[in-house]
């Protein structure tokens, strides 16, 4: 039962990411995130990165390419890379069905060889702290800079552990349409850091479908030593509270930047409605407080020894 894996934070592969994501976890995904929700997201990001047709960007990992045909869309040169074969067929056969092309490769996020090869990266969907060790998880952010043409921007959206544990729920009922229901069951342990979840897929007709997956989250200041440990440096913090929602700092306005010497960019914080735009630094953070999104701008220069 998923309940058992999640009370006991064992029992899972920890190699998890190299089966989770098939046909069922396709199901959920296209219930969850609609078309319409990866085009607002995507606008969001080309508006605020100020990319323009022609240039190149790599999404890593890309999934079923939700967001990469969307880039796509908008003129971008796309490299959508994954691990799994079952995503990137899909990918393949929604990009066409898009009339847009996307070069799809199957490659592990660790294993990437990209040289200064894009002007955009993006690691989307809370899709980091897959691996055994802090140091795997390193070593995405390590690929994803040496990506980076000078002066290239990386996105990283990932979980706001403070607002998690703030708000955490055990469990939660959620329909996804069609007479499908998912229950979500989580389990936090604090000595790894480690969030386990498990998802029970309940099909209109009584079939269970249990799935199963562990996450590490980073607190905001583990992630800005990983982060400017390969190479993106000079951190900055913005905050700001929502006053008409009596938001907590933590909850609705926790902001972290991440920006070159020589580089600047926007930053807004999402909400419900349309973006807010709040002040000059680099990141964002949803309007639930689960999620925080980073980007960051490699130098001009080669900041390498």
């Amino acid at each position: 039962m998923a309940t058992d894996v999640v009370a006991a934070g064992a029992g899972l592969d920890a190699h998890w990411y190299q089966t989770f994501f098939d046909e069922h976890w396709l199901t959920i995904s296209s219930q969850t995130h609609p078309p319409e929700k990866s085009a607002a997201e995507v606008e969001f990001l080309v508006e605020e990165l100020g990319l323009q047709s022609g240039q190149t960007v790599l999404d890593l990992p890309c999934g079923h390419g939700r967001h990469s045909i969307e880039f796509a869309r908008r003129g971008l040169r796309v490299v959508g890379v994954d691990l799994n074969e079952e995503p990137l067929e899909k990918a393949y056969w929604a990009a066409r069905e898009a009339g847009v092309k996307v070069d799809l490769r199957r490659v592990d996020m660790r294993e990437i060889e990209f040289r200064e090869e894009f002007d955009a990266v993006f690691n989307l969907w809370t899709s980091f702290g897959y691996f055994e060790n802090e140091a795997e998880d390193r070593l995405v952010l390590d690929r994803a800079f040496r990506a980076l043409r000078p002066g290239g921007a990386f996105v990283l959206e990932t979980v706001n552990l403070y607002a998690v544990l703030r708000r955490f729920e055990p469990r939660s009922w959620h329909e996804l349409g069609d007479g499908r229901m998912l229950l979500e069951e989580r389990s936090f342990d604090p000595f790894t850091a480690r969030m386990t979840s498990g998802w029970t897929l309940i099909e209109p007709t009584g079939e269970r479908v249990e799935m199963a997956f562990v996450t590490r989250a980073y607190t905001l200041v583990e992630l800005v030593r990983m982060l400017t440990s390969v190479g993106f440096v000079s951190a900055r913090f913005a905050a700001a509270t929502r006053g008409d929602r009596g938001a907590s700092l933590v909850e609705y306005a926790l902001l972290v930047a991440l920006i070159a010497v020589v580089c600047i960019a926007a930053i807004a914080l999402i909400g419900n409605s349309a973006s807010t735009k709040l002040s000059v630094t680099g990141a964002s953070i949803n309007s639930n407080g689960s999620c925080i999104r980073f980007w960051l701008r490699r130098r001009t220069a080669n900041c390498r020894k």
